[in-house]
């Protein structure tokens, strides 16, 4: 595991990371976690924000998941009403409307004791964008636990 605390990485900073990782095991990471998409830029869109910027970047880490294979999930953030619910919002409630390019989106909400998560988008099977259908897991942050509540 290996982590990178830049605060505001651009993309040449993350294929850093990445062949440093492969440079030091011997293969790519099998998955990379961005947190978050708004922080990320690439290099000739330095302060800017919005669509391009979260579409440019998340076209890169499309491409960077096929070169290297890894399961590449980037954390975003929600719009207004959304941003502390505990229902998971709608496609809708993403922040710059980004939900084009990737293949799965989940939105989550927590309530004491239980995750709930809206499949908002799955690119190869079922979804539902206003997230009427919700998933719920049992969840325990203080331990780490999340499952299978029956």
């Amino acid at each position: 595991m290996s982590f990178a605390y830049q605060k505001e990485p651009y993309l040449g900073d993350l294929a850093e990371e990445v062949d440093a990782f492969e440079a030091a095991w011997g293969e790519p990471p099998a998955l990379i976690i961005v947190d978050g998409l708004r922080n990320v830029s690439p290099e000739d869109m330095q302060g800017e924000r919005g669509w391009q910027v979260f579409g440019r970047t998340i076209d890169w880490l499309s491409t960077l998941a096929g070169e290297t294979g890894a399961c590449v999930i980037a954390l975003h953030h929600l719009v207004g009403e959304y941003s502390d619910s505990a229902v998971p919002a709608p496609m809708s409630a993403l922040e710059g409307k980004c939900y084009q390019l990737p293949s799965i989106i989940l939105t989550l909400a927590k309530t004491p004791g239980k995750l709930r998560i809206g499949v908002v988008k799955n690119r190869n099977g079922d979804a539902d964008s206003s997230a009427r259908k919700v998933v719920e897991l049992e969840y325990h942050p203080a331990r780490m636990y999340l499952g299978d509540p029956e």
